[in-house]
């Protein structure tokens, strides 16, 4: 405790602003968006398949949304595009509150797609300029924390409001980003920053470009396809073990609702210890750690014949992202250009892809041969994940190798 005390003074005070934001932001969301599928599930008809469909919108949004913010955030400066991202969220979680009509609905999960999928390429491309390579394992990590502080949080509030019938989270949710945006707006005119300001001369380039840098990158290229595969086995958790626990347990509402609590609790506990020890190891190699462990996490699941198993395996899975989520942001932000940090942060958001993909997969194998098929399918795609990012980051460090190489040949010519 007394370490983060220490660290967060040296972080910037725009850092720090925004990691407690992230745990009153993330408050607002968990109270209410993750019991959406099962309000979708008891309300509606519709399949698995296609409520995984009807909530992938988001994601497949803030796919394109988070590439498009990471380049206009190196075209035009951060600020600006990091409180009109706050200012759209809120718009959309009060449109959920005063809606009833499922194409209004999925309207805003669109939006809210692409503004969550902006804010958090901004964000993490500004904590990148606010902070020093040795700061950064730290501060993303610690980002994580506050992630998880949040979703501590959320769940209980949530049951607490109703988890269907009450508008009351999604004005809460509105309320809290709102609020988000103006204490941003005042703290980024505030504070003063100057050699690492947010609009410092970059590198212009449309769409066209960027795609065309992807093309040419082969680390960063590899790295969004392993970033595709892990998310389409992991990221939408929340939606598939909502409707798996449901349809398999007695209480299962109840149960899910646990089950969140304890992956929040287990990643607050845990996240800044395994900080520390990654601190000292190579960033694949914590990273393949993480996957491993979200392997073994979802083939827990897949063997959940009890909630002893299920409150295992969420254990198991909740280590894994004190791990990955710190060092998909850490690979990044070493393999990215200086210049073209936003860009590549934005790159990354095509994993999103996965999301999409994800409950539409994992909703038709639970549709046609059960939770524990699904979950075993989605354990073996996580393994492929790890193929991926080990070929990127080797590249990477080929490309660096040489690049150090010629640039030794340089001064000795030099001299």
């Amino acid at each position: 405790m007394r370490d983060m005390i220490v660290s967060l003074r040296q972080f910037h005070p725009i850092v720090n602003t925004l990691l407690a934001g992230t745990v009153f932001m993330i408050i607002g969301i968990s109270m209410s968006s993750p019991f959406l599928a099962i309000y979708l599930a008891k309300n509606t008809d519709l399949s698995a398949a296609v409520i995984g469909a009807v909530i992938g919108v988001g994601p497949l949004a803030g796919a394109f949304g988070g590439f498009i913010g990471g380049m206009l955030s190196d075209l035009i400066g951060r600020k600006s595009l990091l409180i009109l991202s706050l200012c759209l969220s809120s718009a959309v979680f009060f449109g959920y509150a005063f809606s009833s009509s499922t194409i209004f609905i999925v309207m805003f999960i669109f939006l809210g797609g692409i503004a969550s999928s902006i804010f958090g390429t901004v964000s993490r491309a500004l904590i990148a300029d606010l902070s020093t390579q040795e700061q950064r394992v730290k501060v993303f990590s610690l980002q994580n924390l506050a992630f998880n502080i949040g979703w501590a949080i959320g769940p209980v509030i949530g049951v607490l409001f109703g988890l269907a019938a009450s508008a009351t989270p999604f004005i809460v949710t509105g309320s809290i980003y709102m609020v988000y945006a103006i204490a941003m707006g005042i703290a980024l005119q505030f504070f003063v920053i100057t050699k690492t300001d947010v609009q410092q001369e970059t590198e212009k380039s449309s769409m066209k470009q960027s795609l065309q840098m992807m093309s040419r990158d082969k680390a960063l290229f590899l790295f969004v396809i392993g970033s595709i595969i892990m998310a389409i086995a992991w990221a939408q958790f929340p939606i598939l073990l909502s409707q798996f626990v449901t349809s398999t347990f007695d209480n299962g509402t109840e149960i899910f609702g646990l089950l969140l609590v304890i992956n929040a609790v287990v990643i607050i506990v845990f996240q800044l210890p395994m900080s520390k020890w990654s601190e000292g190891k190579s960033p694949i190699f914590a990273l393949v750690v993480g996957v491993l462990l979200a392997a073994a996490g979802l083939l827990g699941f897949s063997l959940s014949f009890n909630v002893v198993i299920l409150v295992t395996a969420i254990c198991i899975l909740s280590l894994a992202e004190t791990l990955v989520g710190p060092m998909y942001n850490v690979i990044i932000d070493q393999i990215s250009p200086e210049k073209m940090k936003g860009a590549y942060f934005g790159a990354q958001n095509f994993g999103l892809l996965g999301m999409f993909l994800s409950p539409i997969l994992g909703g038709y194998i639970l549709d046609m041969f059960g939770g524990r098929v699904m979950y075993l399918v989605l354990s073996s795609i996580c393994l492929l994940s790890i193929l991926f990012f080990y070929l990127s980051y080797k590249i990477y460090l080929s490309k660096n190798k040489q690049e150090i190489y010629l640039n030794n040949s340089q001064v000795e010519k030099a001299i």
